[in-house]
């Protein structure tokens, strides 16, 4: 999450997820939610599992989430409260709330940004939704409950997708950023955007070069 959210990797001075008991997460990064909050968007992020485990709710605080749904918070929502996996909600029940929060937010005009963190597909063995048309996959004549649990999964995002296409707001929402050639200075997802820093240099003046310095990109 950290990696697709900041572009770094999680390089932490704490064991497992030990992070739950941070009060902020990187602070000093700026990652697509403060983009997108500083540019006037509300974020929205959806999960089945409790937000409070591995600091998620911390990190996603921390970095211009101010509506965060978990477990806890979808229980009094959700069609069957009691249908879950060891982590928490399925991701059928967590993919149904995130098209009812997208019709929401898309009939209120808001200018939003909404994120939605499947778990079926978590190893060892992943988790098979009900509703999945194809439940079972099988390798040389054996069941893989991990292929399973993938193959359901994409069914299901594929579901998502293909009913958020079909609707009448797909032609207003953006679903990718993009990035400018060098000296375009400026970086965008959907209409936020955000002046990008030069990549940082590091120069020695031990080894003359051509330019009279050894430098180094970083």
């Amino acid at each position: 999450m950290v990696a697709s959210q900041c572009g770094i990797p999680l390089f932490a001075p704490f064991e497992g997820n030990a992070s739950a008991s941070m009060s902020s997460f990187f602070p000093q990064n700026i990652c697509l939610g403060d983009i997108l909050k500083n540019s006037g968007y509300e974020n929205y992020f959806m999960q089945g599992a409790n937000l409070r485990f591995a600091g998620k709710d911390v990190f996603l605080k921390s970095h211009g989430f101010d509506h965060l749904y978990g477990s806890e918070e979808l229980k009094t929502t959700v069609a069957d409260p009691t249908y879950r996996n060891d982590w928490g909600f399925y991701d059928d029940t967590v993919l149904d709330e995130t098209w009812k929060k997208f019709e929401e937010l898309s009939r209120a005009g808001k200018r939003f940004s909404l994120f939605a963190l499947t778990v079926d597909t978590h190893h060892p063995d992943g988790f098979v939704s009900r509703t999945c048309k194809r439940k079972s996959y099988e390798i040389d004549g054996k069941n893989n409950t991990s292929f399973s649990a993938v193959t359901c999964s994409q069914e299901h995002i594929a579901a998502l997708i293909e009913k958020i296409k079909a609707s009448p707001y797909f032609k207003k929402h953006g679903d990718r950023g993009f990035f400018r050639p060098p000296g375009d200075e400026k970086r965008r997802v959907g209409s936020a955007q955000q002046a990008r820093p030069q990549q940082p240099v590091l120069c020695s003046a031990r080894r003359p070069t051509a330019a009279g310095r050894d430098c180094h990109q970083t």
